[in-house]
């Protein structure tokens, strides 16, 4: 599937699953969002990979849990054009 240009958003995408699905995505030619929430080397080193590919970038610190910060996600990544793909692990909502 073509995803160029599109605009991708994964949660949690700095490691794990979510690593291999945004960077799957970028091979396909789609342009990554993605959150993380305490894995700020394995996020820049993901940016950096990423935009390797050719496409563009962005990692934003998010904790998924809290309102305000899944707002600010939510309006940073308002022009994505693929679904948001949920991984990673959260922890129930306290």
């Amino acid at each position: 599937m073509d995803l160029t240009n599109r605009i991708a958003l994964v949660t949690g995408g700095a490691r794990r699953v979510g690593r291999t699905i945004a960077l799957a995505l970028a091979r396909r030619g789609a342009h990554v969002a993605f959150t993380y929430q305490t894995s700020r080397q394995e996020a820049k080193s993901l940016v950096r990979e990423l935009t390797a590919l050719g496409g563009k970038s962005l990692a934003v610190k998010a904790d998924l849990r809290r309102a305000a910060d899944a707002k600010g996600a939510a309006q940073r990544f308002s022009h994505t054009s693929i679904p948001a793909v949920v991984s990673g692990s959260m922890a129930a909502a306290r």
